[in-house]
């Protein structure tokens, strides 16, 4: 049972209360146990009862307010001791935002605070909407520190290979390859960055290419790729970072991060549209989890911040101990790898900012490193082509007889829930949602290739897929029979 110590200013009373009813449900099913200091009784030691109490709780619940910041007790007590805690790793803090107060200033502002995006409960058109996501939050947290306490005693064998399980086998002659035609193939100058289409509505297809720190478009029949015009210069480096459409993001040397627009009525060209600003130093790395809605940005002194894209705001902020960074990924789970180029991948976990752990892979010059589809292993790349492929949670390589079954990249239509799904072997599968759930997924379709895809891109309507092969090579694919709806 996980033990919560919840922490108030009596003039926040009533939304203890509140929170107490909210998580009867888990009390009933035996996976917490609360206190709050309102469980005291006569004769008790008010100082010793709290610091016994907090020293033994598993999770520590702010209900943060202008009154718990200036709570002397609340905040320079407390919260200081939950801190230290936290930081040891043998507590988690989640704060729960229930009055607006400037707490992004304080030091809680590295956590992830509930409601979601940290949006006040008052602020809630209905309250209990807002207790329900601090419930379920909470929940979710349980349950994982529950399992992982299940995986600490339970045995383990780390002297076999993993089982991947991820991805079943389809024989290349018994797929519909013929579902699909390439329409173009091109070398390009430089390793590819980044993939995106912009829209792809009959013979107007766009597709965002980036490549030696600039962004191009492709389009149908177009012998060269159109650069993006009117991007004052003055106003950001020329590195790229990354694409979010209908947004590519640029940094600059203030460790801002610039988002310019390049919808289809720009005419070609692009236009700024806000500034991020959380970063000390230059921004160098970006990537964008789209079943997450989050950003995660790294600058060149190491600091990696995750953002939470709709509204725009920095909700962690993680130090991984090998720079310089080369590349992040989030899990399901909500953990962070961070890859450093010198082969060490640090895995964190976003909700508490802590290092869980670190692996290290054999290959140098990282320059990518991923989750794997389930969250079960991470896969780790460098510039020569290398790969080498991790049990997430025993660290052990999986042998290249099981890679074929691993999902290194999976990007999704938006319109059609159709997936392009790229293995650890280098396999590109185009994969439909079953009958049964609309999360699991089952390959209907091959791309055959020679070489490996190393980024991909779908548009919307499911129509075409863009790869990156070996790099360095776009090939653009065609379905040639309508999408599945």
């Amino acid at each position: 049972m996980i033990s919560i110590f919840i922490s108030y200013s009596h003039v926040d009373e009533r939304f203890r209360d509140r929170l107490v009813v909210h998580l009867s449900l888990l009390q009933r099913q035996g996976l917490i146990s609360l206190w709050h200091d309102r469980r005291l009784q006569g004769g008790d030691d008010f100082a010793a009862s709290i610091s016994d109490k907090l020293e033994k709780a598993d999770i520590f619940l702010p209900l943060v307010s202008a009154d718990f910041l200036a709570s002397t007790y609340c905040y320079d007590v407390e919260m200081q001791l939950a801190l230290k805690r936290h930081d040891a790793g043998k507590m988690r803090i989640m704060p729960i935002i229930v009055r607006p107060c400037d707490w992004r200033s304080s030091p809680l502002a590295r956590l992830l605070a509930v409601p979601k995006d940290g949006v006040p409960i008052t602020k809630w058109a209905d309250e209990d909407e807002a207790f329900l996501d601090v419930e379920r939050t909470l929940r979710g947290l349980v349950e994982a520190r529950t399992s992982a306490a299940a995986d600490a005693v339970a045995p383990t064998a780390t002297d076999r290979p993993a089982e991947a399980i991820e991805i079943p086998r389809i024989d290349l002659d018994k797929s519909a390859a013929g579902a699909w035609r390439r329409i173009d193939a091109r070398k390009l100058h430089a390793p590819t960055q980044g993939l995106l289409f912009g829209s792809a509505n009959g013979p107007d297809i766009r597709l965002f290419v980036s490549f030696a720190g600039e962004t191009r478009e492709w389009r149908r029949n177009e012998s060269e790729l159109r650069p993006l015009t009117k991007l004052d210069p003055t106003q950001r480096e020329k590195t790229y970072l990354t694409m979010i459409y209908p947004y590519i993001l640029f940094p600059t040397s203030k460790g801002e991060i610039e988002a310019y627009n390049m919808r289809p009525d720009c005419e070609g060209s692009v236009r700024h549209e806000f500034t991020l600003s959380a970063h000390r130093a230059k921004p160098a790395l970006a990537r964008f989890d789209e079943s997450a809605n989050r950003l995660l940005t790294a600058d060149i002194d190491g600091e990696v911040v995750v953002w939470d894209w709709e509204s725009r705001t920095a909700i962690s902020r993680l130090h991984p101990l090998h720079k310089p960074v080369a590349f992040m990924d989030l899990s399901l789970t909500s953990n962070v790898a961070v890859t450093s180029r010198d082969g060490h991948i640090e895995i964190f976990d976003l909700l508490s900012s802590r290092s869980l752990k670190i692996l290290k892979a054999d290959i140098a010059g990282i320059c990518g490193g991923y989750f794997s589809g389930s969250d079960k292993y991470i896969v780790a790349d460098d510039e020569a082509g290398r790969r080498e492929v991790f049990d997430a949670k025993t660290g052990t390589k999986l042998p290249k007889n099981q890679w074929s079954t691993v999902a290194v990249q999976k990007k999704t239509a938006k319109n059609t829930k159709t997936s392009v799904v790229t293995t650890a072997d280098g396999t590109v599968w185009i994969a439909e949602p079953t009958a049964r759930s609309k999360d699991e997924y089952v390959p209907v379709d091959m791309l055959p290739s020679a070489m490996k895809a190393w980024e991909t891109a779908i548009s919307d309507n499911a129509e075409f897929v863009a790869l990156a092969m070996d790099k360095t090579e776009l090939h653009v694919w065609e379905r040639k029979g309508p999408a599945a709806a």
